[in-house]
């Protein structure tokens, strides 16, 4: 059996300074600037999934504050980024989100033409430019990339740190992972009229689960487990990272509102354990121990059914939620067999 990668292991103790923050940060104008000038341009972003860069050529356009991204899938296999621009006035190079180029990027503009590598190959009527043919010499500007657990990163700022150095812990708690052979089912992009932060300040938390997720009220005994996992801050592990990133985990598995008032354990959570081996009726009425019953199940017949990365996770990912926030704009949560992630971005000129 491989090594199993220790991700409960806490991070280094930080200090938190608890001050208020004030509305103006999510309303007002100067302050947006400040981030985009501070921020925005100065830190690793998410832009990209690298399966959706298949091929040579195939290229992807995110959009991110008043900047358009273009992502190329280069013939030697890595990724470059650039902006989204004609070097010569300006103007757009690609108009949809993603696509595939043959032999180069052509400006609808003036027909100047850009290899993959984003070099100059084409400009009509070259020997008209009174500094010379421009093609060879003209590119494309060209912004840091890295790719890392299958995700597409890009830096606005040259002179920025390595992306694992940014990432801190992360990159030790996910290298060892396969995720970037995992592959996107379910997509969807939406605006909210709200700034950025709100959205990302939700994901951030567990305090609102009980009441959002599990109809908690004044009532409630929040010391009590209610769904299939614990949201109780004394037994949620929080870790803060210098580098602004965070990660909470949350004990699951424990079948609690998966049961009715006999004790049978319901659907979809019986369905699970079949899958397992395990029979429901063996745990009706003992709800709280589903939980290292699932985990006992999934590590010994885990990788015999070809879940081979079984091996290489502690038996707590089998059950618990491991949510991480990345500084500044990404959100997600990494199981057993998957991962879903949110990610914020500015609004162009809207705070």
């Amino acid at each position: 059996m491989s090594e199993q990668l220790k991700l409960v292991d806490r991070w280094p103790e930080q200090t938190t300074r608890g001050h208020t923050i004030p509305g103006s940060r999510y309303t007002a104008k100067d302050f947006m600037t400040q981030e985009w000038e501070g921020m925005w341009t100065k830190v690793w972003l998410l832009l990209g999934r690298e399966a959706e860069l298949p091929n040579p050529g195939d290229w992807q356009m995110e959009e991110i504050g008043t900047e358009e991204v273009l992502m190329v899938r280069q013939k030697e296999g890595d990724v470059k980024a650039f902006y989204n621009v004609c070097q010569h006035r300006g103007n757009p190079l690609v108009s949809e989100s993603k696509g595939t180029i043959l032999r180069r990027f052509v400006c609808k503009y003036h027909s100047w033409a850009f290899l993959p590598d984003g070099t100059l190959n084409f400009a009509p009527d070259k020997e008209d430019f009174p500094e010379g043919n421009p093609c060879g010499k003209v590119r494309l500007q060209e912004l840091r990339c890295e790719t890392f657990a299958g995700f597409i990163w890009v830096n606005m700022d040259p002179e920025c740190q390595s992306l694992k150095s940014y990432l801190g812990p992360i990159w030790d708690d996910w290298h060892a992972r396969d995720i970037q052979s995992w592959q996107r089912t379910m997509a969807n992009t939406m605006w909210l009229p709200c700034n950025w932060k709100i959205v990302l300040d939700n994901f951030n938390e567990s305090y609102h689960v009980p009441t959002v997720h599990q109809g908690a009220t004044p009532d409630t005994d929040r010391k009590a487990i209610r769904g299939h996992i614990d949201t109780y801050f004394k037994e949620t592990q929080f870790d803060l990272s210098d580098e602004g990133h965070n990660r909470m985990v949350m004990k699951g598995g424990f079948g609690v509102g998966s049961t009715d008032e006999a004790g049978n354990i319901l659907e979809p959570l019986a369905s699970q354990l079949r899958h397992w081996d395990i029979d429901p009726e063996d745990l009706k009425g003992r709800p709280e121990d589903i939980r290292e019953a699932l985990q006992a199940a999934k590590r010994k017949l885990g990788v015999e059914r070809g879940y081979t990365h079984y091996d290489k996770i502690p038996d707590a990912q089998f059950t618990d939620a491991f949510h991480y926030t990345l500084f500044p704009n990404f959100a997600v949560s990494v199981w057993s067999d998957g991962f879903h992630f949110l990610r914020a971005r500015p609004h162009r000129d809207d705070p």
